[in-house]
C-alpha cells in the first residue's frame, strides 16, 4: 500500500516539466538578467564583468541614481555659494633662514632634554667566580 504522499507525487510528476518550463519563460520574460548568455563568442572574462555588472550595478540601480543626483546636487550647491577655497585665501610664505634656525634651535633643545632624561648606564655585574675544578685544572674526587 502507498502513502499518500506518494499517491500525490505520482499524481503531479506529469505536470512537473510543464511547470518548469512555464517558470522559467516567464522568468526569462520578466527578468532579463535572469537570461544566461551562453555564447561561445565572449570571453571569460567579458561574460565574468557582465555578470558582475548585472548583479552589483543594474541590479540596484534606483539607488546608484539616487546617490549620483545627490553628489549632483553637492556639488551644483558648492558652486552656487561662490565660496572659495581656505587654502586658496591663505597667502603662502616660504620658510626663511630665521624660520630654519628656529627649528634647529627647537631640535638642539629636544635632543638635549632627552639625554638628561635618561637614566645612567647600569654597570655591568660582577662575573660569578669560577668553579674550583676549573682553576686548579684538578679534578674534584668525590666522596661517597
Amino acid at each position: 500500500m502507498r502513502t499518500p504522499r506518494e499517491l500525490l507525487l505520482h499524481h503531479h510528476r506529469a505536470v512537473d516539466g510543464r511547470l518548469a518550463n512555464r517558470l522559467a519563460a516567464m522568468l526569462a520574460r520578466e527578468l532579463p538578467s535572469a537570461r544566461t548568455d551562453t555564447s561561445p563568442t565572449r570571453s571569460l572574462p567579458l561574460r565574468l564583468g557582465l555578470r558582475a555588472w548585472d548583479e552589483l550595478f543594474w541590479s540596484c540601480r534606483r539607488a546608484w541614481c539616487g546617490l549620483a543626483a545627490a553628489w549632483v546636487l553637492i556639488a551644483g550647491l558648492q558652486l552656487l555659494s561662490g565660496e572659495t577655497l581656505l587654502l586658496a585665501r591663505l597667502p603662502f610664505n616660504s620658510p626663511s633662514s630665521a624660520d630654519a634656525s628656529l627649528v634647529t634651535g627647537q631640535l638642539r633643545l629636544v635632543s638635549e632634554a632627552v639625554e638628561t632624561l635618561r637614566p645612567p648606564a647600569a654597570a655591568k655585574p660582577a662575573l660569578p667566580p669560577a668553579r674550583r675544578s676549573a682553576l686548579s685544572g684538578t679534578a674534584m674526587l668525590r666522596y661517597s
